[in-house]
C-alpha cells in the first residue's frame, strides 16, 4: 500500500496542487489511507468526515485542473481498494467493517464530486470509441445507488463497442445493482462465454455480487455447468 513519510497536511497540500502527476495521486492515496484506515480497526474511531472531505477537495481540483489530462483525472478516481485497507489495518481485521466503512467513503467522494464525475464520463465516453478509463467516473458514481447513474451504465455496456467494455459497465452493476446485473450477465453469457476464458469471467463476475444469495447463486451455477 502507499504510505509517504509526509504529514497529513502535506499530503492533501501535495494532492490539491502538487503539478507532478504521481506525486499528486501517492499523496492523494497516502491521505486516504490515513484518514479511514484507523477508522477500519477493531473498536476504531468513528470516521474522520471532515478530513475526509479535504480529500474530496484535493480531488475536486484534479478533477478541474486543466494541466492533467482525462486519463489522469480517471486514474486518481480509483480509492483504494479492500486490500489496502486490511494491510494497513494489519490485524484483528473485521471484514465486514472494513466494507462498510469503504462503501461510505465511496459514497461520500462520490457525492461531493458527482457533477464533476459526469462531466468526466461525458469527455471520455465518445459514440463510437473506446477509452478504457471512462468507467472510472461510473464506477464512483455508482456507488451513489442512483437509478439514473445505473440507467447510464446499463447505456454504456449496451453501446460498448468490444467485449472489455462491456464487462467493465458488467463488473460496475454487479458490484452495485444486483438486480439490474440480471439481465446483462444473461446477455454477456449469451454472446460472449463460448471460449473458456471468457466463460471464467463470466462465472466471476456472477460470483462477485454480494449479497444473502451469493452462495446458492454460485452452487447453482457450478451445478448447471
Amino acid at each position: 500500500t502507499v504510505q509517504t513519510q509526509a504529514t497529513l497536511e502535506e499530503d492533501l497540500h501535495r494532492a490539491r496542487l502538487d503539478g507532478d502527476p504521481f506525486n499528486r495521486w501517492e499523496s492523494l492515496q497516502s491521505a486516504i489511507l490515513n484518514i479511514v484506515s484507523p477508522s477500519m480497526a477493531l473498536d476504531g474511531p468513528e470516521l474522520d468526515v471532515d478530513n475526509l472531505e479535504q480529500v474530496a477537495v484535493a480531488l475536486s481540483q484534479t478533477l478541474d485542473s486543466q494541466d492533467m489530462s482525462p486519463s489522469f483525472k480517471a486514474l486518481s478516481l480509483r480509492l483504494p481498494g479492500y486490500q489496502d485497507y486490511a494491510q494497513r489495518v494489519g490485524v484483528n481485521i473485521d471484514p465486514d467493517r472494513i466494507k462498510r466503512i469503504k462503501h461510505e467513503v465511496d459514497r461520500l467522494v462520490a457525492d461531493k464530486l458527482r457533477g464533476q464525475l459526469v462531466t468526466l464520463y461525458s469527455s471520455l465516453h465518445l459514440p463510437g470509441t473506446y477509452e478504457p478509463d471512462a468507467t472510472q467516473s461510473l464506477a464512483m458514481l455508482a456507488t451513489l445507488d442512483d437509478k439514473q447513474i445505473f440507467e447510464m451504465v446499463d447505456a454504456h455496456y449496451r453501446d460498448a463497442q468490444n467485449m472489455t467494455d462491456r464487462q467493465a459497465a458488467l463488473s460496475i452493476m454487479c458490484a452495485n445493482a444486483p438486480a439490474q446485473a440480471e439481465a446483462l450477465l444473461d446477455h454477456f453469457k449469451e454472446n460472449y462465454a463460448e471460449p473458456m476464458t471468457v466463460f471464467d469471467k463470466w462465472l466471476s463476475l456472477s460470483a462477485s455480487i454480494d449479497d444473502d444469495r451469493t452462495l446458492d447463486r454460485v452452487q447453482s451455477l457450478m451445478a448447471d455447468e
